[in-house]
């Protein structure tokens, strides 16, 4: 025979025992919500560094205060890159523009080119220099972000960078600069 003991106290223990309970599971539910936050945000932020040396030529473009740049990129994302800058020449530096680099991987054996896809994005600022002759001379401190990406870059998006450059029409290549992306 099974016997029931009433307390008259039970009642309200049960209550605030279901009471801890609910708040413990909301308060995981909330640090399960915080912690897939954080880890999105850290995924975004600490995404992989790829480092790039550009050569190429630089030449002013259609419009006022437009420069075009334009050749190889050698290192972890190899290829061929072109950009539009936009400056304010009286501030020294550079307002907008736009970005692509065309990723290629040469095979060792027949020395055959083949794509790999694309990266591309926008320019948000950055300081330029130009001499007295009008001429710019270096670009620093440029801000780019990636913006998206094709073929084997195709998820690449979010991402931001630096680049600093400089260029001297006496050497060949006129332009050398460093390109660092992180996506």
């Amino acid at each position: 025979m099974k016997r029931t003991i009433k307390h008259e106290g039970n009642q309200s223990c049960d209550r605030k025992m279901r009471k801890k309970l609910q708040m413990c599971l909301l308060g995981a539910g909330a640090i399960m919500l915080l912690c897939g936050l954080l880890w999105s945000v850290m995924a975004q932020t600490l995404g992989k560094t790829y480092e790039l040396k550009l050569t190429g030529t630089a030449w002013k473009g259609e419009g006022p205060n437009t420069l075009c740049l334009s050749g190889e990129a050698q290192g972890t994302v190899p290829g061929a890159f072109r950009m539009t800058l936009h400056y304010d020449e009286k501030e020294g530096r550079i307002t907008d523009g736009t970005w692509t680099l065309m990723v290629h991987h040469k095979p060792k054996g027949d020395g055959k080119v083949s794509g790999r896809g694309t990266l591309s994005g926008s320019i948000t600022g950055g300081k330029v220099t130009i001499n007295k002759e009008g001429e710019v001379v270096s670009i620093d401190e440029v801000q780019v972000s990636v913006g998206g990406g094709s073929q084997a870059y195709a998820v690449a998006s979010g991402g931001s960078g630096e680049l600093a450059g400089k260029w001297d029409q006496k050497k060949s290549p006129p332009f050398e600069g460093r390109l660092q992306l992180r996506f």
